[in-house]
């Protein structure tokens, strides 16, 4: 019987293992050893899910990514940001759209749960404009539903 230790496993099976996890035990796997550190805080940090009033959760998560020699910012790669059923549409998601686009360089998709809107895309254009956003390939395309109104706003 051949014997493997944690450290000879493939990063991807890591990766797998680690995926089927909650945040909570991800957390913990991060604190508990050096060897599933990497891929426990990758898997951790890959889907950001955001609330757009900026609660609490937002601002710990904000003031982590800022802080110098946290490099947790460069393993963000999807972002999801929630509006307030009262906020829908407000300036808010936006906000928090503006905050960590610009704070995760490797973003590859950006989802604002809800109709886009003219001012998602034109917060999305700014941010390309100040160089942020230079690996997005995904964002919300307007749903059949809400196509006419999208082509108004064009």
């Amino acid at each position: 019987m051949v014997s493997l230790s944690w450290s000879q496993l493939p990063s991807e099976i890591q990766q797998d293992i680690f995926q089927r996890l909650d945040s909570e035990d991800l957390i913990q796997l991060q604190t508990t050893c050096k060897s599933w550190h990497p891929a426990a805080c990758e898997c951790f940090y890959n889907d950001i899910r955001l609330s757009a009033r900026g609660g609490e959760r937002e601002k710990l998560l904000k003031r982590t990514l800022q802080a110098p020699g946290n490099l947790s910012r460069l393993l963000i790669k999807r972002l999801y940001i929630k509006p307030e059923v009262e906020q829908l549409g407000r300036i808010n998601e936006f906000n928090t759209l503006l905050v960590f686009g610009a704070l995760c360089p490797n973003l590859t998709t950006i989802f604002v749960v809800g109709p886009p809107t003219r001012e998602y895309y034109e917060t999305l254009l700014a941010l390309r404009q100040l160089g942020h956003l230079k690996k997005l390939n995904c964002i919300d395309t307007p749903s059949l539903s809400t196509s006419e109104d999208y082509t108004a706003e064009i």
